[in-house]
């Protein structure tokens, strides 16, 4: 039997993955108090004039006409589009500080997510963010991870392989076997708000950060946990986005060459005293 899907509303604009994928500018838009909003959907409603910011002085503006097309042909680029900021703000359900993710647009904050970090213990606590439907998954863009100052360039490194390597050694002793080799990729960086999870490249560039990931054995990041991003992502409906918030807890024990139960981390603090960075014992995603 013949099926047909029909778009969500004649006339309506569709944002293809071409689009997404050629395109750097930020996706904003104003609702009805004027107020600039990010976009996060596929489908811009006829009349619907997207702004699309490189920096405060440089928008072009393209609007959804009645045919179904934007006034400015879409993808757009631009040399230096601005980048994602990190603000401090007031949560009382964060037991450290919370902190937003999004731009900062004509004195508004335009916040993707938000991530409660321990500065002190270098602890990602948990991440929260609003996940939309989408149809596709554009190609991930490759960026560095960002410190956002809260990391020294030791602490960081600590995520290297040889460095985790030579922590599990000390820790545990030489004759260790959870890490077989140097080389050995056996836990990676895992994103608490996924990538994934947005639809435009400066959205998903905007989770590659320190505070927003937590040491993640490779076999569960790339397993069980990717399972379950997907099946909550197929789980969002249309017309309204899930709340989702993402954390771990309690630390991986494991034992030592003598059978002493000892706490799995990238790194010793007698090495780097100011934090220990723990590789959690369950991650869990609501």
């Amino acid at each position: 039997m013949l099926s047909i899907v029909l778009p969500p509303s004649l006339g309506d604009c569709t944002i293809s993955r071409n689009m997404v994928e050629g395109t750097n500018r930020i996706f904003t838009y104003r609702d009805s108090k004027g107020h600039y909003q990010l976009q996060r959907l596929e489908i811009v409603p006829t009349g619907v004039t997207l702004h699309m910011f490189c920096s405060s002085s440089d928008v072009i503006e393209t609007k959804c006409q009645d045919d179904g097309r934007f006034s400015e042909p879409l993808p757009m680029s631009c040399n230096n589009p601005m980048p994602t900021t990190l603000t401090r703000i007031k949560d009382n359900d964060c037991p450290a500080t919370m902190y937003a993710v999004g731009y900062v647009i004509q004195s508004q904050q335009l916040e993707l997510y938000r991530t409660c970090f321990d500065s002190n213990t270098l602890r990602v606590h948990y991440s929260t963010s609003d996940v939309y439907y989408k149809t596709f998954f554009p190609r991930r863009p490759w960026v560095e991870f960002l410190t956002d100052e809260m990391l020294t360039p030791a602490e960081a490194a600590s995520y290297m392989k040889q460095r985790i390597y030579n922590n599990f050694c000390y820790i545990f002793g030489e004759n260790q076997t959870y890490l077989p080799s140097p080389g050995a990729l056996i836990i990676n960086r895992g994103h608490m708000v996924a990538s994934a999870d947005f639809l435009f490249i400066d959205q998903m560039g905007s989770t590659f950060r320190y505070l927003n990931i937590v040491p993640q054995i490779k076999s569960i990041n790339d397993g069980n946990w990717k399972l379950i991003e997907e099946s909550v992502r197929r789980m969002v409906p249309a017309n309204s986005p899930f709340r989702v918030k993402t954390g771990g807890i309690g630390t991986l024990m494991l034992t030592d060459e003598v059978g002493t139960y000892r706490a799995a981390c990238l790194y010793d603090t007698n090495k780097i005293p100011r934090a220990r960075v723990d590789i959690q014992r369950n991650d869990l995603k609501l």
